[in-house]
Parts: structure tokens; C-alpha cells; sequence
């Protein structure tokens, strides 16, 4: 999700919050907390365990956790994403720069350097290897 307050502030907020039909929080902030209570209708007594690092997304077993907003409804989900959709969603900085090496290696199949990515950087991840030594040597997967 944006910044709650950047949303807000936008000149079209009132269209595109009246056109959410989901809405997905992960670790907050107390601010963010309260705005998104006060202006989005999300349980505080839910949004206040997102406030918790247990509540961040873990690298090491793959996963976040989230509060899943539809209508009045509201739910708490864990998401573990294959390696697959880890490396496609891969977008900083280091991330992207290990990506455009392993996928130079695939130049006719981008989905099989994809592949090799998501399952480096998940294998990385675990390890607590750094990013930044995928794609430059022979990185076990």
C-alpha cells in the first residue's frame, strides 16, 4: 500500500479510496495506524498487532503478513510467495541489479533467467547472504 498521507493528499483520493474494493495493510506505524482507522474503517484493535516487528515481512522464511480489508470485513493473512513471484517482485535497488545479471545469462528464455533469480535471491535470503553477490559468481541456489 502507498503512504497512507500521500494517498490522502492527493488531488483524486476520493475516487481512488471509494474504488478500493481491498485494501492491504502490512506493518504500520502508530500514525499510520490511526489514519488508516480513522479514514479507512480498519479495526485498531487488529491494525495494533501490525504495529509489532513480528508483523514484518520475514526475508528468512519467506513471508509477511497483512490485514485483508473487503468491505466490513476484515482478515489476517500470511503470504509466502513462490521464488517465482519473489523475483519478479524483486524492486530495489541491489535486487534489481542482481536481477538484470542473471537474466543477461537468459537472453532467448527471460522466464528461465526469472526462475534462476527468484530461487538465488530466495536461497540468499535464507542464508542471510547478500543481495549483492547474486549474478556475480556462481551463486548456489
Amino acid at each position: 500500500m502507498t503512504e497512507v498521507e500521500t494517498l490522502l493528499n492527493s488531488s483524486c483520493s476520493s475516487k481512488v479510496v471509494s474504488n478500493l474494493q481491498n485494501k492491504f495493510v502490512s506493518h504500520v506505524n502508530k500514525y499510520a495506524r490511526e489514519q488508516l482507522v480513522s479514514e479507512f474503517g480498519f479495526q485498531a484493535e487488529i491494525l495494533e498487532k501490525f504495529e509489532h516487528d513480528s508483523f514484518k515481512a520475514s526475508e528468512t522464511l519467506q513471508q509477511s503478513h497483512w490485514c485483508w480489508q473487503r468491505d466490513s470485513r476484515q482478515l489476517i493473512v500470511t503470504h509466502n510467495p513462490s521464488n517465482f513471484t519473489l523475483g519478479v517482485g524483486a524492486n530495489q535497488g541491489e535486487q534489481t541489479k542482481a536481477r538484470n545479471r542473471v537474466m543477461s545469462r537468459y537472453p532467448d528464455d527471460p522466464v528461465a533467467g526469472l526462475v534462476d533469480f527468484g530461487d538465488q535471491l530466495s536461497q540468499a535470503n535464507k542464508q542471510g547472504i547478500e543481495v549483492e553477490t547474486i549474478g556475480v559468481e556462481d551463486h548456489a541456489a
